[in-house]
């Protein structure tokens, strides 16, 4: 098993886990930044698009961690709250950040489908990093490599 901190400077951790996850999502939101430009998309609205999408994934992606872990957290609900970084659901960033996208989309009157081709390789790479953090993870499991590997095939 690696050991998943990367750095400690006092009460400061810093994790593998999350260094992989921020580089998954600032070269997946550079990347999809450059190629909805190319498409003619305003830049701003597209850095807005990125961030309401992420938003609503990591909301998503807690509510579902919280709901299918119900009885973890039956005994002191203020916990699914403070603990915001013990469990996300991919499922849940799934579904939540598609929808937040698809909400923004439609009121700028945008394509769906257009950027959904412009953000289609840059997410497979975001979910690349995102595999890589988890084999730094105490839940590493032996098809993780298959995953990263798959993802950046995709790519």
């Amino acid at each position: 098993m690696v050991n998943p901190i990367l750095l400690q400077l006092g009460p400061v951790v810093i994790y593998y886990q999350g260094v992989f996850l921020t580089l998954g999502v600032v070269i997946a939101t550079f990347l999809f930044w450059r190629r909805a430009k190319r498409e003619g998309f305003d830049q701003e609205k597209i850095l807005d698009l990125s961030l309401v999408s992420l938003l609503f994934a990591f909301f998503g992606a807690r509510l579902f961690f919280v709901i299918l872990n119900f009885s973890v957290f039956t005994g002191d609900w203020m916990d699914a709250f403070r603990s915001i970084g013990s469990g996300l659901n991919f499922l849940g960033g799934l579904l939540f950040g598609l929808l937040g996208a698809w909400f923004f989309i439609q009121k700028q009157g945008w394509s769906f489908m257009k950027l959904a081709d412009a953000a289609a390789p840059p997410i497979a790479l975001g979910q690349a990093f995102g595999s890589m953090s988890i084999l730094f993870s105490r839940l590493s499991i032996p098809s993780t490599k298959y995953q990263i590997i798959t993802y950046l095939v995709i790519f």
